[in-house]
């Protein structure tokens, strides 16, 4: 037997043990394997394998899965502290939400789950962390604007992001967020300190 016929079935075997168990676990296994890694090439494969899985999912119209799998693998990039590859995976999670035409329910909470993971993530001297969170909740606030009940989106997510424009040091955008978020005691409490 040649070398590629035994490599073949071996990807055959790995496919139907993966197929049989749901390929979720197999998924998640594999990218905690990659992230517990420290190369960066590794954290870069671990999103590439998540967001094909995730256009995997939404092109074959399994809109549960590919949120899923965008909610899950951007929880595990940025829980590994992983902000780079995690703000990639975030904007995965954001568009699969636009393009899978998913409401609210439900999923502002996941929303807010990833902006807390942002803001638990360990600042660097060169990090953008800041900025990452505020362009994650600003494309949040487009689909909740676009799916949502509120014209303007979410009032939670007006706060959350007003919070982040703050701590990046953009106080006129937090300010403009907060008023959409119909929090004035946050607006002075900030401004007063």
């Amino acid at each position: 037997m040649s070398a590629a016929l035994a490599r073949r079935r071996k990807q055959k075997a790995k496919a139907a043990a993966a197929a049989a168990t749901g390929g979720t676990e197999t998924l998640e296994a594999r990218v905690k394997t990659l992230l517990s890694t420290n190369d960066t090439a590794a954290h870069y494969e671990a999103l590439q394998l998540l967001t094909s899985n995730t256009h995997r999912a939404l092109k074959a119209g399994d809109v549960d899965k590919a949120v899923s799998t965008a909610y899950t693998g951007t929880c595990l990039l940025l829980e590994a502290g992983q902000v780079e590859v995690g703000s990639q995976m975030s904007g995965t999670f954001v568009e699969t939400l636009k393009d899978g035409r998913v409401d609210e329910e439900g999923n502002v909470e996941k929303v807010k789950k990833i902006s807390e993971l942002y803001k638990s993530c360990p600042e660097t001297r060169d990090s953008k962390k800041n900025s990452y969170h505020a362009a994650f909740l600003t494309s949040s606030l487009s689909w909740s604007s676009a799916l949502g009940p509120t014209t303007h989106g979410n009032l939670d997510l007006h706060n959350d992001l007003a919070e982040a424009l703050w701590e990046d040091g953009d106080a006129k955008r937090a300010v403009v967020h907060w008023v959409l978020g119909e929090d004035p005691s946050a607006i002075c409490s900030h401004i007063i300190g």
